[in-house]
């Protein structure tokens, strides 16, 4: 869990809750810009996403509303529907620290600067991104379709 040994005990880490493990955040670096923990986020709509800086689809006021309404459910079980290049998913990650994450995403293909985020934070058997699911998708709707 982010913020937290491999005991499970809240680690001294600046930009995490001390007692829940979660970023505390976003610290606004500008406009377009900003960071929760050590993890940045710019919105774009460009691919290109790393485990370090995402490319997120939601300018400063739809994160904060964002935020606004995941932030109750801390520790909880999230499935996050349209991914794009894994900002939000990271995003949920570290606010929330959830007990498991589904992020699915139809468009995309491997998103290499989340599955790098999920290694580096080592929280693969919590989160799962299911970004294939565009092409299982697509098979199943052409079949539907004849």
């Amino acid at each position: 869990m982010p913020g937290h040994d491999s005991k499970g005990m809240a680690a001294t880490r600046t930009g995490f809750d001390q007692v829940s493990g979660a970023a505390v955040g976003p610290e606004w670096l500008d406009e377009r810009t900003f960071r929760v923990g050590t993890t940045e986020f710019v919105e774009t709509y460009t691919r290109g996403s790393t485990a370090e800086r995402f490319h997120i689809r939601k300018n400063r006021e739809m994160v904060e509303a964002y935020l606004d309404r995941i932030r109750p459910f801390p520790g909880g079980a999230v499935v996050e529907v349209g991914i794009a290049d894994g900002g939000s998913a990271a995003l949920i990650e570290l606010v929330l620290a959830p007990r498991k994450l589904v992020a699915l995403e139809l468009d995309a293909g491997p998103l290499p600067g989340l599955r790098d985020f999920i290694d580096r934070h080592g929280i693969g058997d919590r989160v799962r991104d299911r970004v294939r699911l565009g092409r299982a998708w697509r098979r199943h709707h052409a079949h539907t379709q004849q």
